[in-house]
């Protein structure tokens, strides 16, 4: 699970994203469950917390940025 927070536009379950660190893209994966407030829900908008299942090869480091396609 990753945590987070939306910094613009929506997290919804079933996203494909991309993974960048640095301006450098490391991956591209998708969302299979997000939640807020450790429950399960369709989608997190702009300014909420939320945690995210992903399915991604890469590993996930504190300040990586996931970009929703």
């Amino acid at each position: 699970v990753i945590g987070g927070k939306v910094v613009a536009g929506v997290m919804k379950t079933g996203s494909d994203f991309k993974l960048e660190r640095n301006g450098n893209l490391l991956g591209e994966g998708r969302i299979i469950n997000v939640q807020e407030k450790k429950k399960d829900v369709t989608e997190v908008k702009e300014g909420v917390e939320c945690g995210l299942l992903v399915e991604l090869s890469a590993k996930v480091r504190a300040g990586d940025r996931i970009k929703v396609l």
